[in-house]
């Protein structure tokens, strides 16, 4: 695992397994983090930030707020339902 998801994870000496701290669903989803970034989030982002696309990040960029936004709210979207069926 990377450091950062190393850190949410808690070891358990009797059980040989490191169990996450702070959610007990997360571990459903880590291995899928990056087919939703990725997947879903790059691909919704893309298609909100080409049709909505009005405010473009300050600098020198071609993404644009209303993309970005799509992007976050796709990714949230994904995780609610991910742990609304697998929550048994």
């Amino acid at each position: 695992f990377p450091l950062w998801v190393h850190q949410l994870l808690e070891y358990d000496s009797k059980t040989n397994v490191c169990e996450p701290q702070i959610w007990s669903h997360l571990r459903l989803i880590l291995p899928y983090l990056g087919i939703l970034v990725l997947g879903v989030g790059d691909s919704i982002g893309a298609i909100c930030g080409l049709k909505y696309g009005r405010h473009y990040w300050p600098g020198v960029s071609s993404r644009t707020l209303e993309g970005s936004l799509g992007m976050f709210l796709s990714m949230i979207f994904v995780v609610f339902v991910v742990f609304f069926f697998t929550s048994g």
